[in-house]
């Protein structure tokens, strides 16, 4: 990855991955793991996917990961964001989805 946050991997699509969702449709696709650095503190982390805020993803005790994002196409992007700052932006316009 990056400093500016640019994915340059190429992701795997993987089935039946049930750990990560009970959803069925989520449970096939590309996958990408990410841990934040240990610099990074804070009491509270956010992740946006694409923009989108969801509920579920919104002021969660913070921690640093290991986080699984599930990359549907490579115009996706999910920011990270602590205490309401923006730590980090993962593109993946550099990737391939095979």
């Amino acid at each position: 990855m990056a400093d500016d946050g640019t994915v340059s991997a190429t992701l795997h699509n993987y089935e039946e991955f049930t750990e990560f969702s009970s959803d069925l449709e989520e449970q096939s696709g590309h996958y990408f793991v990410f841990m934040l650095s240990s610099t990074v503190t804070g009491a509270l982390l956010t992740i946006k996917k694409n923009g989108v805020e969801r509920e579920d993803k919104k002021d969660l005790p913070f921690e640093r990961g290991p986080f699984i994002f599930r990359v549907e196409q490579t115009s996706d992007y999910f920011e990270v964001i602590v205490d309401g700052k923006t730590v980090v932006t993962l593109k993946f316009t550099n990737s391939v989805l095979e």
